[in-house]
C-alpha cells in the first residue's frame, strides 16, 4: 500500500541521489577545466627530462683519439618505494662500497637521490642482479683517456657531470659539453614515462670534436725521454717542449711530475701543474739575442764589436730541468 510516509522516502532518496550526482558533476567540471591549482600544477604526474649531449672527441693531428666519452650508469633511489630501507642499504653497501649510515639518511628524504654516480660493470651488473625495489639505474656518459697518463697536463680532465676542469677540457669546454635537450610527458604510477602524452621534444647538440697539432707519437717519446731524464738528475721538476719551427705548431709537451686523468682525484692537485705555461724559467742564452738587438738599436754598440768575459765559467746546482725541442717535421 503507497502511503505518504513511503512517497516522503522515496522523494527524498530520489533528491538525495540527484544532489551527489550534481556535486559529482561540478567537481568533474571544475577538475576537467583546470580551475584547481594544486592538480593543475602537480608535479606527481608530468615529466621533465633532460637530454644530455654527447661531449665532443679530443683528437691529436693523425686523428688518434685522446678523450672520449663512454656510457656509464649512475644509481639512484625513490624512497617512498623502498619497502625495507635497512635491508636495501645493507646490500647496496656492501655492492657499492658506501656506507649504510649515508644510505639510511638519503633514504629519510621524499623524492629523488643520487646514490652513486658512474658506476663500474661489475657494480651495475650486481645492481641488476639484487632487483631491489626502489633503486634505478641511469645511462650517463663517463670521460674517459685512453692513453693514460700520456699528454695529461695537455688534456686536463672532467669532473663528475663531465665539465672541464683542467687543461684542453677546460678551456675549450663551451664547445666540447654540447648542448642539453629536453623532453617534456607524462608518467604514470610506476614513475614511467607515457611516451602517447609526449608535449615537447627538444633534441640534444652533441659537442664540437676538437683536433690538435699534437703528435701522439712525438708526445710518448718526449714523456719517455724525460723520464729518464728524471730518473738520471733526479729534478723536483721537468719539462719538455717539441715545437715546429716552420709553424710553430705544439707536437709535444710534457711534464714532471704527471699524473693519470683517468684517476686525477687519487692525485695531489699540486700534480695537474702545467709547470711548461705557469712556471716562470729563466730563458739564459737564447735571451742574449734580444740583448744584442737592443745594444743595437741604442746605438750602443756595433756588430763588429768583441766582449771579454773575465770571471769565466760558473757553475751552478739545477732543481729544475727544461729541455725545448725544435723539430722540422
Amino acid at each position: 500500500m503507497y502511503t505518504k510516509t513511503t512517497k516522503f522516502k522515496s522523494s527524498f532518496l530520489f533528491l538525495t541521489l540527484i544532489s551527489l550526482f550534481a556535486i559529482l558533476l561540478i567537481r568533474l567540471f571544475w577538475l576537467q577545466l583546470g580551475y584547481f591549482p594544486p592538480l593543475k600544477n602537480n608535479q606527481q604526474y608530468k615529466f621533465i627530462l633532460r637530454i644530455k649531449p654527447q661531449r665532443g672527441i679530443i683528437y691529436d693531428r693523425n686523428g688518434k683519439k685522446l678523450a672520449v666519452s663512454l656510457r656509464a650508469n649512475s644509481v639512484y633511489a625513490l624512497p617512498r618505494e623502498i619497502k625495507d630501507k635497512a635491508r636495501t642499504a645493507e646490500i647496496l653497501s656492501e655492492h657499492l662500497n658506501l656506507s649504510q649510515k649515508n644510505l639510511l639518511r638519503k633514504f629519510s628524504q621524499e623524492s629523488f637521490v643520487w646514490l652513486k654516480r658512474k658506476i663500474s660493470f661489475a657494480e651495475e651488473k650486481a645492481i641488476k642482479k639484487a632487483l631491489l625495489k626502489g633503486v634505478y639505474l641511469l645511462p650517463e656518459e663517463k670521460r674517459f683517456y685512453p692513453q693514460g697518463e700520456l699528454a695529461a697536463h695537455l688534456l686536463g680532465f672532467c669532473d663528475i657531470d663531465n665539465k672541464g676542469l683542467e687543461g684542453i677540457e677546460l678551456f675549450y669546454n663551451s664547445y666540447l659539453k654540447g648542448w642539453e635537450g629536453w623532453r617534456f610527458s607524462e608518467k604514470d604510477a610506476h614513475h614511467s614515462e607515457i611516451a602517447a602524452f609526449e608535449k615537447k621534444n627538444i633534441p640534444a647538440v652533441n659537442g664540437y670534436n676538437l683536433l690538435l697539432t699534437i703528435d701522439i707519437v712525438i708526445q710518448y717519446i718526449a714523456e719517455k725521454e724525460l723520464k729518464k731524464t728524471v730518473e738520471k738528475y733526479r729534478p723536483l721538476s721537468a719539462t719538455v717542449i717539441v715545437l715546429n719551427p716552420q709553424s710553430g705548431a705544439l707536437l709535444a709537451l710534457a711534464n714532471y711530475p704527471t699524473y693519470n686523468p683517468n684517476s686525477f682525484s687519487s692525485f695531489s692537485p699540486s700534480f695537474y701543474r702545467n709547470r711548461a705555461i705557469t712556471d716562470f724559467f729563466e730563458p739564459g742564452s737564447v735571451f742574449k739575442i734580444i740583448t744584442a738587438c737592443a745594444a743595437l738599436e741604442e746605438k750602443i754598440a756595433k756588430s763588429n764589436d768583441t766582449f771579454y768575459c773575465e770571471k769565466g765559467r760558473y757553475y751552478f746546482k739545477s732543481q729544475v730541468c727544461m729541455i725545448i725541442i725544435l723539430t722540422g717535421n
